[in-house]
């Protein structure tokens, strides 16, 4: 925990809960902060979620052969998006560069062959943009080792646009399922990144992940650079208020068996 509160000292750190919590020391106008989507502005009126239409229900003795059909992974106990539960490195100006990512090792999560992925939904708890969106990419990555930038091979990475979402108030659920497209095969025997990133943003506009406290089978990466958080590291690893950032990023892959 004292790694990353020392490599924090650029920044402060506040959580959904206690949005005036601070870690480190570099406040102001070029004081970078990780901060939450709550206590920015005026109080937002809460949206809903748009979800994804239900799967098809199989009987019992119909199911269907391994990697047979769509392919549908997530780390995420349930896409529900919670109010002023995520964070981001943010300056006086708005928020600056951040990068969030997700780990799936196919032949753990149960794909034998290549996966031919062709869409990469994230949950957006917050974005405010003046009405252009703000500009991400989705990228998706193989990876050798730890989960390190120089252990990540880019296959693929789109462009996107998200819209203006009004947060959900503190707690409630609302905010955004974003759809992303994206065509890329990835080879059997794989442990794939799913990557989201977006430039600094400035001018007052903001972005902030969907995300719940609800189970998740494997970790929440964050990365801000501008926060001295150079490499992807664990939510669970940064602390807020002296205790572990809970922020389980709602993401899920999309895809179907690899040629």
């Amino acid at each position: 925990m004292s790694m990353h509160r020392a490599a924090l000292v650029t920044g402060v750190l506040a959580c959904a809960a206690c949005a005036t919590a601070e870690v480190g020391d570099g406040t102001g106008e070029d004081g970078a902060t990780v901060a939450d989507a709550s206590g920015i502005d005026e109080t937002p009126d809460g949206g809903e979620i748009q979800t994804q239409p239900d799967a098809a229900v199989l009987p019992p003795d119909a199911s269907p052969p391994p990697d047979a059909g769509p392919i549908t992974l997530s780390h995420s106990a349930t896409l529900d998006i919670v109010g002023a539960n995520s964070v981001a490195c943010r300056n006086a100006n708005g928020v600056l560069a951040n990068n969030y990512y997700r780990v799936f090792s196919l032949p753990v999560e149960g794909v034998s062959g290549s996966l031919r992925v062709t869409q990469v939904t994230t949950g957006i708890e917050r974005s405010t943009s003046g009405g252009s969106g703000i500009a991400a990419s989705v990228a998706i990555h193989t990876l050798n080792g730890a989960l390190q930038l120089d252990n990540l091979t880019e296959l693929a990475r789109v462009d996107t646009v998200i819209p203006d979402v009004a947060a959900p108030p503190d707690g409630q659920l609302g905010g955004l399922l974003h759809p992303v497209p994206i065509d890329v095969t990835v080879p059997a025997g794989s442990v794939m990144v799913v990557e989201l990133g977006h430039g600094s943003l400035g001018g007052g506009r903001f972005l902030f992940v969907g995300s719940n406290r609800a189970g998740e089978e494997d970790a929440t990466y964050l990365r801000g650079p501008d926060c001295n958080i150079g490499e992807p590291t664990r939510s669970a690893d940064i602390p807020v208020n002296n205790g572990p950032l809970v922020m389980h990023w709602v993401l899920e892959v999309t895809g179907q068996p690899g040629d």
